[in-house]
């Protein structure tokens, strides 16, 4: 599975914002907005070493082992700077509602939110090749819709 090609208004942003914006595929049941239920589907990914190795098995059981920690991890890692750089990232993201958004790599689905809140009216997915990572993704957007917040 792959995604679409990013929309043509991305170009010029930074690498990082070009990564969020793109085309997305209502029917893979990943993080859309609007649609928390939708956060099930994880997406396999194969990434070769020279070795041969398959690193992105690796890197899956890794994720899948920090899944539980890894939101606490990057607050105590960063000093709190993760939530401010996520927040820069969606308002340079420049999303306007009717706009279409894709958070690959999306992990615990906190930048897919910071992007839900910058752009109500967008259409935003969140994706990542690890179920773990997904599970804390859909506590979070189930805790979110019951405060109110988008999902």
């Amino acid at each position: 599975m792959g995604c679409a090609a990013p929309a043509p208004h991305v170009a010029g942003r930074s690498r990082r914002a070009r990564a969020l914006v793109g085309a997305t595929d209502t029917s893979t049941g990943h993080i859309r907005s609007g649609q928390a239920p939708g956060l099930a589907r994880a997406v396999r990914w194969t990434v070769t070493t020279q070795g041969g190795g398959d690193k992105a098995a690796r890197v899956q059981a890794m994720f899948a082992r920090i899944a539980p920690r890894y939101d606490l991890m990057n607050r105590i890692m960063t000093v709190g700077l993760d939530g401010r750089w996520r927040r820069l990232a969606a308002s340079q993201a420049r999303l306007t509602p009717g706009d279409e958004a894709l958070d690959a790599c999306c992990g615990t689905g906190d930048l897919t939110f910071g992007l839900m809140e910058a752009c109500p009216g967008c259409a935003v997915t969140g994706l990542d090749f690890t179920p773990e990572m997904l599970e804390r993704a859909r506590a979070k957007a189930a805790a979110r819709a019951g405060r109110g917040l988008p999902v």
